[in-house]
């Protein structure tokens, strides 16, 4: 079966750790998918366990990419950096709720709706946006900026 996402170098923003976070993000999008479609063959209590672990770990690549990019954008203050920064807290709430929901439901199921909005997600956010934002930098770290907790966080 066809991989959900595949990474085309078109989408590189020309910032390298960007890019490999965003290479990462995608390979975990598409083991979430495997995963999911792998649950009906499952035990539920299995299934359920291990699309658990999955989402966990995209959610906190995720919460990872953004407090290094919020770190890297709080270097250049792009317009629209404050839009972009409630986009990505309102993002970690979504997959937390998600997240919390499967949890409570014992459901391991991700229905086609999450799935592509995991899609649109990933696209409009971190393809078209981000790149967007990696031309404000005119010199590229060689690794993510640090940043001990996000604005948001406060």
């Amino acid at each position: 079966m066809a991989a959900f996402l595949t990474w085309l170098t078109k989408w590189q923003t020309g910032v390298t750790w960007v890019d490999a976070d965003h290479r990462e993000i995608t390979a975990m999008l598409n083991r979430i998918v495997d995963v999911n479609r792998r649950a009906p063959t499952q035990d539920p209590a299995t299934a359920g366990r291990e699309v658990l672990v999955v989402l966990d770990a995209l959610i906190e690549r995720t919460r990872r990419h953004i407090h290094a990019e919020e770190a890297f954008l709080r270097e250049v203050r792009p317009p629209g950096y404050d839009a972009h920064r409630c986009e990505h807290a309102l993002q970690l709430a979504e997959f937390t709720d998600l997240r919390r929901a499967l949890e409570e439901d014992g459901a391991p199921d991700l229905n086609p709706e999450t799935l592509q909005a995991f899609k649109r997600w990933f696209f409009n956010h971190v393809i078209v946006e981000d790149r967007d934002y990696a031309e404000y930098r005119d010199d590229e770290p060689e690794a993510a900026p640090t940043a001990p907790s996000p604005d948001w966080a406060d």
